[in-house]
């Protein structure tokens, strides 16, 4: 925490504090790990529920509550190694240029993060059929790695996004989607998803077109999330994707620029183009439903359109191998 002084006239004191992300972070994990043996929720032990859900249940609660508690401890570190004693309340206020979280700026660096899982997943699979499995068990335990990697996080979006569809209007599916437990809908579109993702490693059987495949697939899913998060407001003000901010005109084009060489250094241009176009439709499928439908994205939405479309991506590599 950086302490400045800003003004210094008579008695009267004034400085400027700066809290950095690092710090917020660390203190709303202090607050899910204090509160998760009370959480309680449908489906899990008392006191088993994973922190991810802990953090999208009451993430907006914990981070405003990590904020204010950093305030509080700035300002009496601040008394004290000053030696002051302020006759009145001390004001604090937030400055103009104060922003909740600005993931976006790092959004370019998406497509890398996916060529990382990919890559991890293609060796897990060639790992498995090293070691005697069949291609299914290959496929199964390849995509189980991608999964635990992610946390889960994005089959949690789009189970919550398949969700909220059936609601009524905008103000209901943005309710249900923000409801940890998941319906009908939820555990349909993530058996139906999972299964076809499983399919589609299986399908390109060989060890060195699954490793080329999932490269591709989990870069360009990635690079589709940049762009869902640029041309889509957020449907509501509070949540991650609100608080992760809209990447810039310049970031997107780098995610998409990163993504496509990945996919034509890899795969070549013919492959890589298929990969390209199916990436695109099933990306602009899913905006078009959330912006219909929500009036915007979410993370859930994100969530959606990485598992979608890294199944499109999988699907056309199939096809053009």
């Amino acid at each position: 925490m950086k302490t400045v002084e800003t003004l210094n006239e008579g008695l009267k004191r004034e400085y400027r504090l700066t809290i950095t992300a690092k710090d917020i972070d660390a203190r709303v994990d202090d607050e899910v790990k204090a509160i998760a043996p009370t959480v309680r929720m449908p489906g899990f032990r008392p006191g088993k529920v994973p922190p991810n859900l802990i953090r999208k249940m009451h993430g907006e609660a914990l981070s405003a509550d990590a904020l204010n508690k950093a305030i509080d401890a700035g300002v009496r570190d601040l008394m004290t190694k000053e030696k002051i004693g302020p006759a009145l309340q001390p004001a604090v206020s937030l400055e103009d240029g104060y922003e909740r979280g600005n993931l976006s700026v790092a959004a370019w660096g998406f497509p890398i993060i996916g060529l990382l899982l990919g890559a991890t997943g293609g060796l897990c699979y060639a790992f498995a059929i090293w070691l005697g499995c069949t291609v299914w068990l290959a496929a199964v335990l390849s995509l189980a790695v991608l999964v635990l990697l992610c946390g889960g996080i994005h089959e949690d979006g789009l189970g919550d996004f398949a969700d909220g569809l059936g609601g009524a209007n905008c103000d209901r599916r943005l309710a249900i989607m923000h409801d940890s437990q998941a319906g009908n809908f939820a555990i349909l579109a993530l058996l139906l998803l999972s299964a076809g993702r499983i399919c589609a490693l299986a399908a390109l059987d060989a060890p060195e077109r699954v490793f080329l495949a999932l490269l591709v697939a989990a870069s360009l899913s990635r690079a589709a999330v940049v762009v869902v998060m640029h041309i889509l407001p957020p449907a509501r003000s509070d949540g991650l994707s609100a608080g992760a901010g809209q990447p810039t005109l310049n970031i997107t084009f780098a995610a998409i620029l990163i993504a496509a060489a990945i996919a034509l250094l890899t795969l070549g241009f013919v492959a890589a183009l298929a990969c390209m176009a199916a990436a695109a439709v099933a990306a602009a499928l899913v905006a078009v439903t959330a912006r219909r439908r929500l009036g915007g994205q979410t993370g859930d939405v994100l969530g959606a359109v990485q598992n979608i479309t890294e199944f499109s991506c999988l699907f056309a590599a199939g096809l053009a191998f």
